[in-house]
């Protein structure tokens, strides 16, 4: 009893305290950040009231410049209306594509999986900022746009950034503390984004296209 009053509870105590400070600042952004769950969006449109809250977005627009609150609602209006019936149009792909199976067992299998295209069917909000992004919807929803790819560029944990703390001591060490900062960055993107597949003849091309001179030396015709 003595070690559960004067160690455990002030330890238990001291982590509830540490957390609840950490996350009370952040809380009232995220309650609008989980507006723009797609299954919040679903069970939005399949609602009877299809009116917002009076002050949803109220944090994000504080939070990202460039959005404008009365837009992001009509848009997020809009997208609620279509997004059900773009994941009704979307066919379900059969379990097993190349495997020769007889007529009598895909006719079973079709009977078996019907009605369950819609429960089976979902949808991120990864896949929503690329639709936005793939089929040029980012002109007709701005502000949405600019809603996910903040919602998405939120860390699920510190860890890359603890992770590009330790690039840091590994690229400006010593030899190299006069490092400007530009160049600093440069080789911090490469270091920690190593797993992107670039593409190295357009990066070139882009780069002689900087300038005349480039442009001779490194384009061979």
């Amino acid at each position: 009893d003595r070690y559960k009053t004067e160690v455990y509870f002030i330890v238990l105590d001291a982590i509830i305290m540490s957390i609840s400070m950490r996350f009370d600042q952040s809380r009232e952004i995220l309650k609008d950040l989980c507006l723009l769950s797609p299954q919040r969006i679903l069970k939005y449109s399949n609602g009877i009231n299809k009116t917002l809250p009076e002050d949803a977005f109220n944090e994000i627009e504080d939070w990202l410049p460039g959005i404008t609150i009365n837009d992001l609602k009509n848009e997020y209006l809009t997208l609620s209306s279509s997004l059900k019936g773009l994941l009704d149009s979307c066919p379900s792909l059969p379990k097993q594509l190349h495997k020769n199976i007889s007529k009598e067992q895909n006719e079973c299998s079709e009977s078996s999986t019907d009605g369950e295209g819609e429960e089976n069917t979902s949808i991120t909000s990864q896949q929503i900022l690329k639709v936005l992004s793939n089929y040029n919807l980012s002109q007709t929803f701005p502000n949405l746009y600019l809603a996910y790819k903040g919602l998405l560029t939120i860390p699920a944990s510190s860890a890359s950034a603890e992770r590009a703390f330790s690039k840091v001591k590994l690229i400006k060490t010593r030899l190299r503390s006069t490092i400007g900062q530009d160049r600093l960055e440069s080789l911090m993107i490469l270091s920690c984004e190593r797993d992107i597949n670039i593409n190295y003849e357009e990066a070139i091309n882009m780069y002689a296209m900087s300038s005349d001179l480039l442009r001779d030396k490194l384009i061979f015709k």
